[in-house]
């Protein structure tokens, strides 16, 4: 036998097994019609989940009964847990109603990890956020609205941390449960994570009312740049907490050199994302400025140099919260001004798709 007819026999195998991961030896006849569930059914379900969903926010706001008595986050996480039910309901082969699943073949949705929340579906929200806050009433309430977000938020964070410590140490009531049926004490770390985890608001009914009655734009952007910067503050102070109670579990004892390293983590990790946000933003600011015969790439510098902050900010463990939030700001100063009236509506639109898309996600 020749080295040709060798190597022919050798490839035969791999041409075979490379149909077989398509769907088998159906795909070798000719046929009018076919079924490539197992190869699609990620696709489908994900792009008819968020169609659904945006036909939801229509039906919403085409229905001025409901949306003039209910706000639009309860309406989706009503449907969101009717969805859910019905899946669980009809559909007890599905592996992403179960996180320890590892059986890929039987999953249809994908699961809602962390990843997928912080490093996909929050970036949207917070950057068209961001290009809204480019407004003279928030600069001239940012004293205020720094106190209330930073201030504000660790008071909330002491004081329900504190009150569930003194109703513990009364003993009105009980958090853990063992084996036995008996209730045990959380440790002191356990419920200030728990206090960080709950400091967060987000008055999203509150604002929307504020927008169909006309409030006074200062108290607007009061509230609205207090709820935005209120999340960068809350997620620091639960990464701090997170990491002592990690410590905790692991029998390290937290000791009062850690608890100030905490608190000089808290100022490095909002100064330094806030620092990376202001680089990259005035870096495509740089580069939006070179792009007067290439208008074309004007929204790709100033969407990816956006995510890049926020990656890059997370990958030092710093915040990307307020990294994006300080890039979206000086995007909006100095960038937009650089950019085609084209490009800045692409920008505008796809980012309020995107936000309006990650919404409905979160919330069903």
């Amino acid at each position: 036998m020749n080295t040709s007819s060798m190597h022919e026999e050798k490839m035969v195998p791999e041409v075979l097994q490379h149909k077989d991961s398509h769907g088998g030896d159906e795909h070798l006849e000719i046929r009018l019609i076919g079924w490539r569930w197992m190869e699609v059914k990620n696709n489908l379900a994900v792009m008819g989940f968020i169609l659904l969903s945006g036909l939801a926010k229509l039906g919403f706001h085409r229905a001025h009964v409901i949306s003039s008595k209910v706000p639009e986050s309860c309406l989706l996480i009503i449907l969101g847990v009717m969805f859910g039910g019905m899946l669980y309901l009809f559909y007890d082969d599905e592996c992403s109603l179960n996180q320890r699943c590892l059986d890929y073949s039987h999953l249809v949705f994908p699961k809602f990890t962390p990843d997928l929340f912080f490093l996909y579906l929050l970036p949207p929200i917070i950057l068209e956020a961001a290009y809204c806050l480019h407004n003279k009433h928030f600069f001239d309430n940012i004293r205020s609205i720094l106190f209330f977000a930073v201030v504000g938020t660790v008071i909330n964070f002491l004081l329900t941390g504190g009150l569930l410590i003194l109703v513990q140490y009364l003993g009105l009531i009980g958090f853990q449960e063992d084996s036995d049926g008996n209730y045990s004490s959380l440790s002191v770390v356990e419920i200030l994570l728990f206090a960080s985890l709950i400091s967060a608001v987000d008055p999203v009914a509150v604002l929307s009312i504020f927008a169909e009655v006309g409030v006074n734009p200062d108290l607007y952007f009061l509230v609205f740049g207090e709820s935005l910067l209120n999340d960068g503050v809350a997620v620091v102070l639960y990464n701090m907490m997170s990491v002592f109670a990690g410590m905790e579990s692991k029998g390290i004892e937290v000791t009062s050199s850690q608890i100030l390293l905490g608190f000089g983590s808290f100022f490095t990790v909002a100064f330094g994302g806030l620092a990376i946000g202001l680089i990259y933003g005035f870096l495509t600011a740089l580069i939006t400025r070179l792009t007067s015969g290439v208008r074309i790439i004007e929204p790709l510098a100033l969407l990816g140099g956006a995510y890049m902050a926020y990656i890059t900010a997370e990958l030092f463990h710093w915040s990307g919260i307020i990294s994006l939030i300080g890039c979206g700001i000086i995007q909006a100063h100095y960038a937009f001004k650089n950019i085609s009236a084209e490009s800045l509506t692409t920008v505008n639109y796809f980012i309020k798709m995107l936000s309006s898309t990650s919404d409905c996600i979160i919330f069903l």
